[in-house]
């Protein structure tokens, strides 16, 4: 199974993350207790150096609470390809005849959990696409840190924090970002257009993201 999320173009305690769900509508997770992001090399055009970029992934990481538990490592020469195995963390080549979409996206490949009720994510990637170089230039590494802070959010098990569309169906309890936003003062990491939204750069997640991830992982077996 296959999942793809897209990073379109008060406070934010109103807002309930939501867990990523697979093909049986069960909610997805990982059951390995540590994890490697492979970092690929990034375009000349972002204008920040291999260290600057290894230095955004690991904070977005640490703003997660999952340092200990994803490592993150440099791997020239790598690209982010479905079934190879690897977490890959790289740019959508400038070459893409039509790529998925402009910010970002995060690729999940998951399983059937031998835990009932789940589906074990198996293997993680997350594509950078050319608008994520164009706001990285234009407003600088923080635009940067927001788009790899959410598809970290994403990498690591949570779904948008809410729907795009106009209007909420009536058996469909994720709620509309209009809805949300009229409420809220700050937006979660979480939200789906982040960028495209007239307020300041949301850089780390809110407790409660936080609280969904780390309650979600699978806790270490015992001996």
């Amino acid at each position: 199974m296959l999942l793809t999320f897209a990073c379109a173009r008060g406070d934010a305690s109103g807002w309930e993350p939501l867990r990523a769900r697979g093909a049986a509508g069960l909610p997805v997770r990982w059951e390995q207790l540590q994890l490697s992001l492979c970092v690929a090399e990034m375009p000349a055009e972002l204008g920040l150096t291999h260290g600057d970029l290894l230095d955004l992934v690991r904070k977005g990481v640490s703003s997660w609470g999952v340092e200990r538990r994803v490592r993150v490592t440099f791997c020239p020469g790598v690209s982010a390809s479905a079934e190879d195995g690897r977490n890959v963390l790289a740019f959508e080549s400038a070459s893409s005849a039509a790529p998925a979409h402009p910010y970002a996206r995060t690729h999940l490949r998951t399983r059937r959990s031998a835990t009932d009720g789940f589906e074990e994510i198996v293997e993680a990637d997350i594509q950078l696409g050319s608008m994520a170089v164009r706001a990285t230039r234009e407003r600088g590494r923080e635009a940067l840190a927001t788009i790899i802070g959410h598809e970290l959010g994403h990498f690591i098990g949570l779904a948008h924090a809410c729907s795009a569309l106009k209007r909420r169906a009536a058996a469909v309890a994720t709620p509309t970002c209009a809805e949300l936003e009229a409420a809220a003062e700050t937006l979660p990491l979480m939200h789906p257009a982040l960028l495209d939204r007239p307020r300041p750069p949301v850089l780390r997640p809110t407790a409660r993201e936080r609280r969904a991830v780390l309650d979600a992982w699978v806790a270490p077996r015992a001996p």
